[in-house]
């Protein structure tokens, strides 16, 4: 709690520590006592100084130089600067594990949406070619190619959006761009409508990819528990892409092609029931709506979040922000050896979605759905692949717990069943 001076310092402001703290000041305002467990935390002030330090190191872990004005514009006058106090309910570390666990639900249910319309027309394309009289095999290649094309580029820009403006208003916005791209492609008339809808569609789709992890590091403070989750989640993000293939191969048939894209539409439009529920999870926001509130019921525009701490404009927007993820692939190693095996080990992933129609169907003289359903194979390696990862970080933990040296060591905890998986890799297609 704060000390005296401290509430000397507010209350100098014309705002007495009463107010801050929720209890009843001579005013006797009943809605300021209403926010006394909602509102009203641990609040401490900073100075300039404290700001310029904050501007300082995010210079240094962005490598950019920000402007001298920046700490000053921001923070010429003391403030008085809120924060999370030990247990505070809203806190999502502190949200109950119930809910947590439908937070993690609707991370997946939304990136199998993601995923599933990455190989929609996977089975697909021998139906689509000829309505469209595409006769190049390079040309059959390009629907699947364009919506990974935009899961490239949409994290570029969502990531650090979702760092701005919160989490929930990316995911609603960038889902509901998804679903209104789906019903472009079921409704295109023309060959180059289908590929721009497929690249705007996998633009908006790689937002639940990229966002959901921040999801759930926002709501996991454990580091154990918070591996636990994205395990089951990767995993996860395995399920759409193999429904996929098997929906178009006995739907394009029977129904043609375009209703591959209307259940894809249909299932992303039953998502929208448990998303529309999705709470904002990122600590900076919420401490911006709480002391906006505050600001309101008390007056004192002094009140502030650490967000407001940075400087909030187009330029820093453009120079900072969305060039962040840029300069972290570009400057630190590790991000840019994960980024690479990443990219080889999807690239394979895809290429299978791209083979197995000519090798199951022009070979084996199977039908599209039939040719489906040798995806489930790799479903059932994504399963076996949680399980090994629990078995392993039960093992670690127990080996820390013993003080095996082995287990102190950072490069311990994921680098073995990294390597292991890496050099499976290799040999994944190989028969």
């Amino acid at each position: 709690m704060p000390s005296a001076d401290h509430g000397h310092a507010i209350a100098s402001r014309g705002v007495s520590d009463d107010v801050i703290y929720g209890r009843n000041s001579e005013a006797g305002s009943t809605s300021i006592e209403r926010y006394q467990t909602r509102l009203s935390r641990m609040v401490s002030e900073t100075d300039h100084d404290d700001a310029k330090r904050r501007y300082d190191l995010e210079a240094r872990d962005n490598h950019v130089s920000l402007p001298d004005s920046s700490a000053s514009s921001v923070l010429g006058t003391p403030k008085t600067v809120i924060h999370w106090e030990e247990g505070d309910p809203e806190n999502p570390y502190n949200w109950s594990s119930r809910w947590k666990c439908y937070i993690v639900l609707i991370g997946m249910l939304v990136v199998i949406n993601s995923t599933m319309g990455s190989s929609l027309p996977s089975n697909a394309m021998p139906f689509i070619a000829p309505h469209f009289h595409i006769t190049s095999e390079s040309a059959e290649i390009l629907p699947i190619s364009m919506y990974l094309l935009g899961y490239v580029l949409g994290p570029l820009v969502f990531c650090p959006l979702s760092e701005q403006f919160g989490r929930r208003t990316i995911m609603l916005a960038t889902f509901f761009c998804y679903t209104a791209f789906t019903l472009g492609c079921a409704l295109t008339p023309t060959w180059g409508g289908l590929l721009a809808f497929r690249i705007l569609a996998g633009i908006n789709a790689s937002s639940p990819i990229s966002v959901s992890g921040g999801i759930y590091a926002d709501i996991y403070k454990d580091p154990v528990t918070r591996g636990r989750a994205m395990a089951v989640f990767t995993a996860g993000t395995c399920v759409g892409p193999l429904v996929a293939p098997i929906i178009s191969g006995f739907i394009s048939p029977v129904l043609g092609w375009r209703w591959s894209f209307w259940i894809g539409l249909i299932v992303a439009g039953a998502s929208w029931a448990p998303l529309i529920f999705l709470p904002e999870t990122y600590g900076p926001v919420l401490l911006l709506k709480r002391a906006k509130h505050l600001r309101k019921e008390t007056g004192d525009s002094e009140i502030i979040a650490p967000i407001e701490l940075e400087k909030q404009d187009l330029k820093q927007m453009m120079t900072v922000t969305l060039t962040r993820p840029i300069r972290m692939f570009f400057f630190e190693l590790i991000v840019l050896a994960a980024c690479t095996y990443l990219a080889f080990a999807y690239g394979i992933f895809y290429m299978y979605f791209e083979a197995y129609p000519i090798i199951f169907e022009g070979i084996y003289g199977q039908s599209p759905g039939v040719s489906g359903l040798m995806f489930l194979p790799i479903g059932g390696g994504a399963i076996l692949a949680i399980i090994v990862f629990l078995w392993w970080d039960t093992f670690l933990r127990k080996a820390q717990a013993s003080k095996k040296a082995w287990a102190q060591k950072e490069e311990s905890r994921r680098l073995p069943l990294a390597i292991l998986g890496g050099h499976s890799t290799l040999f994944r297609f190989s028969g």
